[in-house]
């Protein structure tokens, strides 16, 4: 049995190690907590939600909700942790962000079989880079097709179909080789087998050509396949707050790295709320009243989006305006155009004012950060202002003119691969046998 190691125990890394587990097999679970941590962590316990509790809808009508019903079926730690740990949300599911940390630590120390280590891990297996995989091709094995040698990866594979003294050669690019239309089979012809040096030619036959499956997708090959294997497979998960070394590890094998910019919002103390500029209501009346929904007229509303535009900024290193759009930041929004927010976070619809009956101008939303209402967190105000500025911005709303603020919004930097170029589709890294 081959080790198996898992480097960050982020939301994904948490999941693969609790699904490893659960099939009887041990896990090494790397990560750089409590020792260390990203300036967007402050939790000591895995899978700690750095941005939103909220994990979108709950709704199976939907398609995050539907994902949340097979992820149930899959048995997924994650939706365990979330269902035990729900704060009132509507028809979405959020959760207390701590208690749903701390469960999902507890859940994976239930296994016996999850060992934990705490490091950062600043470079790639060493041992694992993919360089040949050697077949000796029998002399009338037909078509030959390998990939240049800059790429890593080489095999051979033959065509039943062409003729045995064809020898023709073809250069496939990486992303061509593992194209969906190969199909790895392992059947020899009658001369294939007899051939003294042959040995094991992976061979396509014209019907299999078609198949989905990838000749250099590396779940296609056994341990046997290749020449010495790790004893240790590798899962990479340390998501989008990797650290810079292992960064820099990857950008030295693969090339450029990705990003984009992400922010969260503010949170604040439900006994600094003033309670006469607040209702609680849930958008359309589903569910029950769980968001605290702050009113605003036309004036006031302008009077806010005026500030935002003027408010400070903090400064943030290498920050270059590459903003994830479904989480931008409340100001980023307010420049766009004058009803901008009107249409987005703090949008009035289906949010009648109980004591008015009528359609507020605009509706800042607040949703519960932990089951006992004590915290609660401005939706969809993700900012980059100053901290003194989120204070006296936010604070032109009625309800949040004496608010208490537990967390000041924030903007981190997150991190991607560019991962059709680097993985099979069964996300192995091409060009290392064992390293996910």
């Amino acid at each position: 049995m081959k080790k198996l190691r898992v480097v960050g125990a982020g939301l994904a890394g948490a999941e693969a190690a609790w699904q490893l587990a659960r099939h009887g097999l041990t896990v090494e679970l790397i990560d750089i907590k409590p020792g260390q941590m990203t300036p967007a962590h402050s939790s000591i316990y895995p899978a700690e939600l750095v941005c939103s509790n909220s994990l979108k809808s709950d709704d199976p009508h939907t398609a995050s909700g539907l994902l949340k019903r097979e992820m149930r079926r899959l048995d997924s730690i994650i939706l365990t942790a979330a269902d035990a740990t729900g704060v009132p949300a509507g028809s979405a599911l959020a959760v207390d962000r701590s208690a749903f940390a701390k469960k999902v630590k507890e859940i994976l120390d239930g296994t016996g079989l999850i060992i934990w280590r705490e490091e950062e891990i600043t470079s790639l297996p060493a041992d694992e880079v993919i360089t040949s995989v050697n077949r000796a091709a029998a002399p009338s094995s037909g078509k030959t097709i390998s990939l240049p040698a800059d790429e890593k990866i080489t095999t051979q594979i033959t065509d039943k179909g062409t003729a045995p003294s064809s020898g023709k050669t073809t250069s496939l690019t990486a992303d061509e080789a593992a194209a969906p239309s190969a199909c790895k089979t392992t059947s020899l012809t009658a001369d294939e087998a007899a051939a003294p040096s042959a040995g094991k030619i992976t061979s396509l036959s014209n019907d299999s050509a078609s198949s989905s499956a990838s000749i250099l997708d590396a779940d296609s090959y056994s341990y046997s396949d290749l020449d010495s294997p790790s004893d240790c497979l590798t899962l990479i998960a340390t998501g989008p707050l990797t650290t810079g070394g292992l960064m820099q590890a990857m950008a030295d094998e693969w090339g450029e790295m990705l990003h984009f910019f992400d922010a969260a919002a503010p949170i604040v103390s439900e006994e600094s709320l003033d309670s006469k500029h607040y209702y609680a209501a849930s958008r359309y009346g589903k569910g029950t009243a769980d968001y605290l929904n702050c009113p605003l007229d036309k004036e006031t509303y302008l009077k806010f989006r005026e500030a935002l535009l003027k408010a400070p900024k903090a400064e943030i290193k290498e920050f270059d305006r590459k903003v994830f759009e479904h989480c931008q930041p409340i100001e980023e929004l307010a420049a766009r155009g004058e009803d901008t927010m009107r249409f987005g976070p703090l949008k009035p619809v289906g949010l009648e004012d109980p004591v008015t009956g009528e359609l507020p101008y605009a509706v800042l939303q607040l949703r519960r950060e932990q089951s006992t209402g004590e915290m609660y967190n401005l939706v969809g105000c993700q900012t980059i202002m100053t901290f003194a500025a989120q204070r006296e911005v936010f604070g032109i709303i009625p309800a949040l003119r004496q608010a208490e603020y537990l967390r000041y919004g924030v903007m981190h930097r997150n991190h991607y691969i560019k991962g059709p170029q680097i993985m099979t589709w069964g996300n192995r890294v091409k060009s290392r046998r064992n390293l996910f």
